[in-house]
């Protein structure tokens, strides 16, 4: 099984990107960061793989090592997330805004926070435009 750096650098190229740096200046990533954890240099987390994977069009089970689907079937990650209260992102109302992470729906599920008018993970990375949120934790009336 080839190891994680290998799997980020192949699922790039076959995507399409010459190189890590035009990846990273096409998707708006800090060229840095990307670059060590192609190479290897710097590990990246589940969060980075969703990113990367979505980009990429790869699983990011697969990105990570951690299974050998290259690709998920169209079906999996919905049936993954049957039972949670989806609603449409236009609902999301402003007290959920305000950084706090949320889970979102874009080709499948992933942690994000709204920040000055834009999606990241991990307070850096932009994000493209999710269908749907789920909040993560109980509003504060459930709590």
């Amino acid at each position: 099984m080839p190891g994680v750096p290998a799997r980020l650098r192949t699922a790039r190229q076959e995507a399409g990107y010459r190189s890590a740096v035009a990846a990273a200046q096409a998707l708006g990533w800090p060229e840095p960061a990307y670059r060590h954890h192609e190479n290897g240099t710097r590990n990246f987390d589940s969060a980075l793989a969703e990113v990367y994977g979505r980009a990429f069009g790869v699983s990011p089970v697969w990105l990570l090592g951690l299974g050998e689907l290259k690709r998920e079937p169209a079906n999996a990650s919905t049936a993954r997330t049957a039972g949670i209260p989806w609603r449409p992102i236009a609902e999301l109302p402003d007290a959920l805004k305000d950084g706090r992470e949320v889970l979102v729906w874009d080709a499948w599920p992933y942690v994000a926070s709204w920040e000055g008018g834009d999606w990241r993970i991990q307070d850096w990375i932009p994000v493209g435009e999710p269908t749907h949120f789920a909040e993560i934790n109980a509003p504060e009336e459930h709590q």
